[in-house]
């Protein structure tokens, strides 16, 4: 199904801020040229597949005497369809059929650098500022700003590690002789980077605000390996990092890559605290499909139905919805 929504205006909105009216025109720019798409997603929540493409940008006059960008979506939710998994496992999957681009990932400024995002409303204004300097002068790493737009936000972290990290922390328990020269050359680097990864989450789990459990999201560039962790301890963290050594992430990516015959473009794992386990939880293609586990289909239809369900509920874009006002949605 099809449908049309104002996902950004240059109004200003509950963080007093202000799109610039020649950032909504490139902003449309790119939503038409790109050769990848951006994904319409539930209530800001990394774990929930895709359920959705934006397929073009207009930029029109409000009632309000605004300018606004209007996008056209096409929402796949109830297009979803059992499939049988590598495993005869039941899986779900769903793709537009008139868009075949791949969708949009993030990509930090600097890549020679790991990345936090963080969103500022997660935090009290003078922990925030000291949150970036001890990211940026003790752990060797750089701060950028998260823009989700619901008034309070759950905790989102996501790091961009440097190149080669996610595999070998995904691999470093069960590399062979054959493996271990190579490991080596990369491996003072992985445990410096380690290192300070360790440092940033415990000093973001301090000093995030609010008792909700935060999510991490672990990521690099040119990777098919996403890791999720959602934990109100950082030690829970820790240890699902540690955990992903054993092998199992490795095993069950490379049987995906050849059940997806080589076109998989990312596949995210998310930990299970209570069997401390890493699951799949979904994956896409380089055409667009979404293929979610049964648990992560069920998740997200669910969270569809609540959100329609509310009262001038709308869905925003570039990796999230929110169940908020009919506002401006994050971008």
């Amino acid at each position: 199904m099809f449908r049309k929504q104002i996902i950004a205006t240059n109004n200003v909105d509950r963080q007093n801020e202000v799109i610039a009216d020649e950032v909504l025109y490139r902003f449309v720019e790119s939503i038409n040229t790109n050769d990848s798409v951006m994904r319409m997603g539930l209530n800001h929540d990394t774990s929930i597949m895709p359920v959705g493409k934006v397929i073009k940008g207009t930029v029109v006059d409000l009632q309000d005497n605004s300018l606004g960008v209007e996008a056209q979506i096409d929402d796949f939710i109830y297009d979803f369809h059992k499939i049988e998994g590598p495993d005869k496992q039941i899986l779900y999957s769903a793709e537009s059929v008139i868009d075949k681009r791949p969708f949009m990932e993030y990509e930090a400024e600097v890549k020679e650098k790991v990345t936090v995002l963080l969103n500022p409303l997660n935090f009290n204004d003078d922990d925030y500022e000291e949150l970036r300097h001890i990211i940026y002068d003790e752990c060797d790493a750089l701060v950028e700003k998260s823009i989700k737009k619901n008034l309070i936000p759950d905790p989102e972290i996501i790091v961009h590690l440097l190149m080669g990290t996610v595999i070998y922390l995904t691999t470093k328990n069960t590399v062979n002789k054959v493996s271990e020269k190579l490991a080596d050359k990369i491996s003072d680097d992985v445990v410096n980077i380690y290192d300070n990864l360790k440092k940033i989450i415990a000093s973001i789990g301090k000093k995030v605000v609010g008792p909700k459990e935060t999510t991490y999201v672990l990521t690099e560039p040119e990777q098919d390996v996403e890791l999720v962790i959602r934990a109100s301890n950082p030690e829970d963290v820790l240890n699902a990092i540690e955990i992903a050594s054993d092998g199992y992430i490795a095993s069950q990516t490379e049987k995906y890559r050849r059940y997806l015959d080589g076109s998989l473009k990312k596949i995210q794992y998310l930990f299970n605290v209570e069997t401390k386990k890493w699951e799949v939880n979904y994956m896409v293609t380089n055409t667009g499909q979404v293929i979610g586990s049964e648990k992560c289909y069920k998740k997200a239809v669910k969270l569809y139905n609540t959100i329609m369900k509310t009262p001038g509920a709308g869905f925003s874009i570039g990796g999230t919805a929110a169940i908020e006002e009919y506002e401006t949605d994050d971008v």
